[in-house]
Order: structure tokens, then C-alpha cells, then sequence
């Protein structure tokens, strides 16, 4: 059996403070994860605004963009670009990040990259969707929608769970095991 290290030195919250204020982004901070999610957000509508007319080559194109950028999305919360300080045992293909995204997205992929397409996929989804609220004149709605949306995301992409209690008729504060 292999012996767990005497040095405790540095505590879990001492490596996190560590990487939070490296040189890199850290996607353990609510606002860099806000901050890519709305960039990401953005290039979608443009993206979107782009598309001038309604062929097919032009869709197929949006549709191949889309999935390269939901790609590159996925590969920066699997911990896979070096421009991001990952979070340890979280933003990796061994991490938590897959399976407890596959869980509160309701996603069945067979691995973890694909996992994490999808969901940055129904993240674009729910975008375009906003515009079309837009484009309907229901720009309040539109905008709210985008916020309400990214602010769902960036908490399950920090490891916060969706789950509604309250409409469960469940305590929230009950600990597993007691009765």
C-alpha cells in the first residue's frame, strides 16, 4: 500500500491560493470561468450575425465553427491548454469535471471529451436561442436568458450542483448516512 506524505506543508487551500494567483488564468475562479463562458457567448451570436444566408455550405460552416469552438472549450476545463492554470484533480481527463458535468447536464457520452462538447454545445444552444428571443423583440428576456444561462454554467463548471432542494421537497442540509 503506498504511504501518504508526511509533509503537509501545503494544505489543499495553500496549492489553491497558489494557483489562483499564478501568471495563468484559474479555472477554480468564478469570474475567469464567467469571463470565458461570456467571451465564448459572444463569439457564438456574432458567429451567428455572420451567417449571411441560409445554404447549406453556410450552415454546415456555423455548424463545423460551433463544434471547434464547444472543442476548444472542452479542452480548456479538461485542463489540456496550457494558457489555464487548472484546478488540481478537477479540470482533467481523470478529474471530477466530466463525469459531475455528465451528471448535472444530464449528457450519456461514452468519454470524457465528448462529455464536455456537449455541454459546451447546449451551452451555444441556449445562445442562439437567446437571439432568436431578440430578433423576436423580447430583448429583456434575451438578455436575461443569456446571464441566467451563463451563471448556471459557470457553477457547474466550478463544481457547484444544480440541484433544486426545494422543488425535491428535500433538505439540503441533511447529511448522508443520518436518519
Amino acid at each position: 500500500m503506498p504511504k501518504l506524505s508526511s509533509d503537509t506543508s501545503q494544505t489543499t487551500v495553500d496549492l489553491s491560493l497558489d494557483a489562483a494567483t499564478g501568471d495563468k488564468p484559474y479555472l477554480g475562479d468564478i469570474v475567469v470561468v464567467g469571463m470565458i463562458l461570456g467571451n465564448a457567448q459572444s463569439e457564438i451570436i456574432e458567429m451567428l450575425a455572420a451567417v449571411t444566408s441560409q445554404t447549406e455550405k453556410s450552415r454546415n460552416e456555423f455548424a463545423a465553427k460551433t463544434l471547434e469552438k464547444a472543442s476548444n472549450l472542452a479542452a480548456i476545463f479538461l485542463g489540456e491548454n496550457a494558457e489555464y492554470e487548472p484546478v488540481k484533480d478537477w479540470n482533467s481527463q481523470t478529474g471530477g469535471i466530466a463525469p459531475f458535468v455528465a451528471i448535472e447536464g444530464q449528457i450519456a457520452e461514452p468519454d470524457n471529451t465528448n462529455i464536455m462538447v456537449t455541454f459546451f454545445l447546449l451551452f451555444f444552444s441556449g445562445a442562439m436561442e437567446a437571439v432568436v428571443m431578440f430578433d423576436k423583440g423580447n430583448e429583456d428576456g434575451s438578455k436575461t436568458h443569456l446571464d441566467g444561462m451563463r451563471e448556471q454554467y459557470v457553477e457547474t463548471l466550478i463544481g457547484l450542483p444544480q440541484y433544486d432542494y426545494e422543488a425535491k421537497g428535500l433538505d439540503p442540509t441533511i447529511e448522508l448516512g443520518e436518519k
